[in-house]
């Protein structure tokens, strides 16, 4: 068995939202014990401005949260840029033992400047290291 594997996030249609990262665009749901080792997100279509960019992150919401909480926290150091049309960008993961729980909810969110644009197809990936 890979000592680790894959979480794909699948492509949103499209993603103009004007708030930064309290909109969740995709939830993968962790099927193993591990540490995060890796982050990635993608677009199709990047528009956005040098005052606004566009950008993706990746949060981490414990399993079965109270309702109505807010107790995910972001994974990586600073959100993920993406600088072109039919490119990804890597993020830098914030702890080098980030844990992830089999039932954690890992989530995709966006900042968006929906009046100058917007990211068509986002996605990502996640890798976890098995324990």
């Amino acid at each position: 068995m890979p000592d680790r594997y894959v979480l794909p996030f699948p492509r949103t249609a499209s993603v103009a939202s004007n708030f930064e990262y309290t909109t969740t665009h995709q939830r993968v749901v962790v099927n193993e014990a591990g540490t995060i080792r890796s982050a990635y997100a993608f677009a199709t279509s990047v528009t956005s401005n040098g005052t606004f960019p566009s950008k993706v992150d990746f949060y981490r919401q414990p399993s079965a949260p109270a309702l109505g909480s807010n107790t995910a926290t972001s994974l990586l150091v600073n959100p993920i840029t993406i600088p072109l049309d039919l490119s990804s960008a890597a993020g830098t993961i914030r702890a080098s033992n980030h844990r992830v729980a089999a039932g954690d909810m890992l989530e995709l969110r966006t900042s968006v400047n929906a009046s100058n644009g917007e990211l068509t197809h986002v996605g990502g990936t996640i890798e976890v290291e098995r324990d």
